[in-house]
């Protein structure tokens, strides 16, 4: 577990490979990762991975969406806000002169 209380990247990457019977080299190639990343992560050298990092992981894994949903939330600083989407518009500027 991490500082926050939470499980880091990390440990359920290695969870989630392990349960999926794959070893660092067998989830490397389909996920377009290196060995070496995945032991980056597993070992906490790289904490936060991009986001296409996350997805091609979570695909090569075959996660359900709780799972892809974990591995995502780990992948982000604990203080970090999750993005909202708006349908709103964007603001607008003031025209000068008007």
């Amino acid at each position: 577990m991490g500082r926050e209380g939470r499980e880091t990247f990390g440990a359920l990457l290695r969870r989630y490979r392990t349960a999926a019977g794959l070893s660092q080299d067998a989830l490397a190639e389909p996920a377009g990762v290196s060995r070496r990343g995945i032991a980056d992560l597993e070992r906490g050298a790289r904490r936060f991975p991009y986001a296409h990092t996350v997805r091609s992981l979570a695909d090569a894994l075959d996660v359900g969406t709780l799972e892809r949903a974990a591995l995502v939330a780990a992948a982000r600083p604990a203080n970090t806000p999750t993005p909202v989407r708006s349908s709103l518009p964007s603001e607008t500027s003031e025209l000068i002169g008007v």
